[in-house]
């Protein structure tokens, strides 16, 4: 394969990227439902039921974003721990 050849496939590889990127949902809602939910049992974190509630987990290696993955625990008065998630279907 020539210089010129492999050029040209990787301007076509990158252009068949950013026509996949344009595909995709502009907006992902993840952020804000899981800031909402968070934020709705911080409110009652150490009262009632809800003993404590961890900081929000996102789905990152490298340094990298790899989903719209959020997560993030918290513990009941009996000491169980729950995992709370959202992502996009």
């Amino acid at each position: 394969m020539t210089n010129a050849e492999w050029n040209q496939a990787e301007l076509e590889q990158q252009e068949q990227q950013e026509q996949e990127e344009l595909r995709k949902p502009s907006v992902m809602y993840c952020d804000y439902i899981v800031d909402k939910c968070h934020k709705a049992l911080r409110l009652v974190e150490g009262t009632d039921i809800v003993m404590c509630v961890a900081s929000v987990r996102h789905d990152v290696e490298n340094d990298k974003l790899v989903s719209h993955t959020k997560q993030f625990v918290l513990m009941d008065v009996n000491k169980q721990i729950y995992r709370v998630t959202v992502e996009a279907a």
